[in-house]
């Protein structure tokens, strides 16, 4: 797959390494392609990331299948490229563990032989009933080491405890109602309507007024929440109008509108009644809402199948619990069984019969369509790592 070349001259469609005074050669570039060089972290060793052009195949039966990334290490004592069975004799392969120092927290980190490339497998749990929290797959080789689930966890308990208020939409609302009052003037919402009219809130020692782009009173208000049933007066605001970006810096945050925005959004991903455009222009203003004085739950999620509440995430606002992902069926009606095949090795689906035997095995696809409850859903890859399972619009 590579061939090192260490003298001058080199062919024309060699590759210079950015590390060494040599290149390397891929004897089948028309299928692969060096996409990283590094030193790894750990050992020293110079890695080489290959990455297949097309990710996705099909082979003799016509059935899809996935390329993985390729993984080759070279020694400079002496100079050699590295096989995967060259490689495994310097690593450690045994599963390890640590604690932090009050033993609250168990990690557990196992080293896993790949021949497309070693990877970890990480899982963090709480000591006291062994809960498992976290748990990831990543690359073995690194140009710089990765930060371990056990330090994340630690700093994101330092972080609570320097941080430890949590305010709920109706304190965070009274907190800014008295900054207006006490502010002799404040910028509290700049906005862009249907026919391109920039549109600004001001307050004035908590006297509302709406003037237009040119400075122009529009409309005065004797409370936050008036303007709210003024400006939110077809239901779905975020229709019609959308943030003016070139105003953002000037604009109190978070939004003084927050207590409003956020609770409709909540409604409406309860109800499952917008599709995901919609739900991603409602995710532009939810945005200004963020604030990290603000407690976690303020944002709320719902599975679209059994309306189970789950953690927010405005990326996937149509994801599906597990509870309701086991009941996964295929047009036939047989059930179906997802999960990665292991890291950078893509989606794989099998379909069950009736007493769990897997009748068929399918890889290589990026995403697949099942029904749900008769509900079209859509199982695919997420953009930072595992599957999802989702509503389809």
């Amino acid at each position: 797959m590579i061939k090192l070349i260490e003298q001058w001259p080199y062919p024309p469609k060699a590759i210079k390494s950015k590390l060494h005074a040599w290149a390397y050669c891929l004897t089948d570039d028309k299928n692969w392609q060096l996409s990283q060089e590094f030193v790894d972290a750990a050992s020293g060793l110079t890695v080489l990331l290959l990455q297949a052009r097309r990710r996705y195949r099909l082979n003799e039966k016509g059935e899809g299948y996935s390329l993985p990334n390729k993984v080759f290490l070279l020694d400079q004592k002496p100079t050699r490229l590295l096989a995967p069975k060259d490689w495994r004799p310097r690593f450690e392969y045994k599963r390890k563990e640590w604690q932090d120092p009050k033993g609250i927290f168990l990690l557990q980190v196992e080293r896993i032989w790949s021949e497309t490339g070693d990877y970890y497998e990480e899982k963090l749990f709480k000591t006291e009933n062994m809960q498992l929290l976290m748990q990831r797959q990543r690359l073995a080789f690194e140009e710089k080491e990765a930060e371990s689930l056990l330090l994340k966890q630690l700093r994101k308990e330092r972080s609570l405890k320097n941080n430890p208020q949590s305010l709920s939409l109706t304190e965070l609302s009274q907190l800014q109602a008295q900054k207006m009052k006490e502010s002799p003037c404040l910028l509290l919402l700049s906005y862009v309507d249907e026919e391109n009219k920039i549109f600004r809130l001001w307050s004035k020692y908590a006297s509302l007024e709406l003037k237009d782009e040119d400075g122009q009173l529009c409309q005065k208000f004797d409370s936050l929440e008036d303007f709210w049933w003024f400006w939110n007066a077809a239901g779905l605001f975020f229709l019609y109008y959308r943030p003016c970006h070139h105003c953002l810096d000037h604009i109190e945050r978070p939004l003084f509108l927050c207590q409003w925005i956020v609770q409709l959004g909540n409604q409406l991903r309860q109800s499952q009644n917008l599709n995901s455009s919609d739900y991603f222009l409602l995710q532009q203003w939810e945005n200004l809402c963020f604030d990290p004085s603000l407690s976690s739950g303020c944002f709320k999620q719902f599975c679209p199948i059994c309306q189970q509440a789950l953690p927010y995430n405005p990326r996937y606002p149509k994801r599906i619990c597990k509870n309701c992902q086991a009941k996964a069926q295929n047009e036939a009606g047989q059930s179906l069984r997802f999960y990665n095949q292991g890291l950078n090795k893509g989606l794989v689906l099998e379909t069950l019969g009736p007493k769990g035997k897997v009748l068929k095995k399918d890889q290589g696809r990026s995403q697949y369509y099942c029904y749900i409850n008769k509900q079209l859903c859509l199982i695919h890859e997420g953009r930072f790592g595992g599957i999802l399972l989702r509503l389809v619009d």
